[in-house]
């Protein structure tokens, strides 16, 4: 069977629309059950085994199904569905010499009472800025939208000579969110988790568990969940073929 209240953790543990929290909502009722749902943004994306998988043990094509989700309360998500307005949502950020935009595909809640609109997506944010920093070359700014390319990590990390190293660093404050270096046999990374443009899946063997690190955010198949802190590991050479 699943483990619930992993997945409200993983999915933020609480309503995405009026923020009433996982525990909120225990401290207030006593439970949690029947109080949240899983809803998709785009139902055409809706696995058409969801509920059997849903009710599985955590598994990677679990969490690639709730990826495709946001987490409501029940009033809300009979409110998202009742109303059913769609929308979408164009970003724009001026910083530096840069402009970037993402546009994101999405609903609305609509409040008549607080002439209010609430928009949801289930796609990631991606214009926080960013500092790149290579041994013997210029600071290079970045954004979400260039590191989330698909393809920037691999490219980056497969350019590592032996002794050379690569940083990220928040834009804003300063922040290390990555640093890999090469030693000549392997790369070592140190990555803060909260900076999820890597995904992994890792068996240990010692602990006899299996973890995912996807979204920034680090799970256990023991149930753990965990969204700060620090992760060192290593990659093996070579990369790329």
């Amino acid at each position: 069977m699943s483990d619930k209240p992993q997945l409200y953790k993983y999915k933020g543990n609480r309503c995405t629309s009026c923020g009433m929290s996982v525990q909120e909502m225990v401290e207030r009722y006593g439970t949690f059950h029947r109080m949240f749902e899983f809803h998709h943004i785009d139902p055409k994306k809706k696995a058409k085994n969801y509920k059997n998988l849903i009710r599985q043990k955590i598994s990677t094509t679990q969490l690639e199904e709730l990826d495709k989700c946001v987490l409501l309360c029940k009033q809300c998500h009979g409110v998202i569905h009742a109303q059913n307005i769609k929308a979408k949502l164009d970003l724009k950020l001026e910083y530096g010499d840069r402009t970037v935009s993402q546009q994101f595909n999405g609903q609305i809640i609509y409040d008549a009472l607080e002439n209010q609109m609430r928009f949801f997506s289930e796609e990631t944010i991606l214009l926080n800025p960013y500092i790149l920093r290579r041994t013997n070359k210029e600071d290079e700014l970045l954004f979400g939208v260039d590191i989330g390319s698909g393809t920037f990590f691999k490219e980056l990390l497969a350019s590592l000579r032996e002794n050379e190293e690569f940083e990220v660093f928040c834009a804003d404050t300063g922040k290390c969110m990555l640093r890999v270096k090469h030693t000549g046999t392997e790369l070592k990374a140190n990555h803060n988790i909260g900076f999820g443009f890597l995904d992994m899946e890792i068996t240990d063997k010692d602990k006899k568990e299996f973890i995912w690190y996807r979204n920034g955010i680090l799970l256990k198949s023991t149930g753990e969940v965990i969204n700060k802190g620090v992760i060192n590991y290593t990659l093996a050479l070579p990369l790329l073929p």
